[in-house]
């Protein structure tokens, strides 16, 4: 009876432990620092690679690389230390990832009760993102460039072609959200999908003259639609 109950137990708290670790899951906003990080997570760069690691403080703690690189002693010592913490922080480093695009709603389908997007905002058979581009990229620290090991063009592929063709909806459900659309003024219908993924790896690593290229491997996760941009009124929630 005692084994019995251990059992019982122990069921219960893997299944807590696993719920848990479900609801811990956190996607982290796309920017330089965090995919900076993600690097390090999937082992990109080698930690003994010196140029990899300077950029790295450069792009993370400015005021520490104005102050200490001229110093080659000082900088010696400072490097070490960012190398041990890479070392020791990178399991912790962001990997999962959410972007929101915009997109419009077409006319409600009774047959398939689902609003489906319009045709220039269906996303059919999408194998791939741009994360960062020149237009994100905002000089810091004095480089006007992307640094070599930190691209200022990033993008992902999905191994599975992604396809978001509308929103599941019962009829109730779509005529209240066709009312809050119209009463708030939102006459394009104009809807934000949020889309959740992991990296996982390395594609392809280009060399360009002004910034590198950049190409890291992704698996989606998870699709919500929201009615608005902040992401905050949830209108469908799917799991991959």
């Amino acid at each position: 009876m005692i084994n019995k109950t251990i059992q019982i137990f122990s069921f219960v708290l893997i299944a807590f432990s696993a719920s848990y670790a479900q609801a811990q899951v956190k996607y982290y906003p796309v920017n330089y620092k965090n995919i900076a990080k993600t690097y390090w997570f999937l082992s990109i760069w080698d930690v003994n690679n010196d140029k990899a690691v300077d950029e790295f403080v450069r792009l993370n703690d400015c005021s520490v690389y104005e102050t200490y690189y001229s110093n080659d002693f000082q900088w010696q010592n400072i490097r070490k230390a960012v190398r041990e913490e890479i070392m020791r922080e990178k399991t912790s480093y962001p990997f999962r990832y959410e972007v929101v695009a915009p997109v419009q709603l077409d006319r409600y389908d009774f047959d398939s009760k689902m609003f489906m997007f319009t045709e220039k905002s269906a996303l059919t058979n999408v194998t791939a993102l741009e994360l960062l581009g020149r237009s994100s990229y905002k000089p810091y620290c004095g480089l006007k460039n992307p640094a070599y090991h930190y691209p200022g063009y990033v993008f992902i592929t999905f191994k599975e072609p992604l396809n978001i063709n509308g929103v599941p909806l019962p009829q109730n459900q779509a005529n209240a959200l066709l009312k809050r659309l119209q009463t708030s003024g939102n006459r394009s219908r104009t809807v934000f999908v949020k889309t959740k993924f992991r990296m996982s790896g390395l594609e392809d690593f280009k060399e360009r003259a002004i910034s590198n290229v950049i190409t890291l491997k992704a698996v989606v996760e998870g699709i919500d639609i929201y009615e608005d941009p902040d992401a905050t009124k949830l209108i469908y929630s799917m799991d991959k």
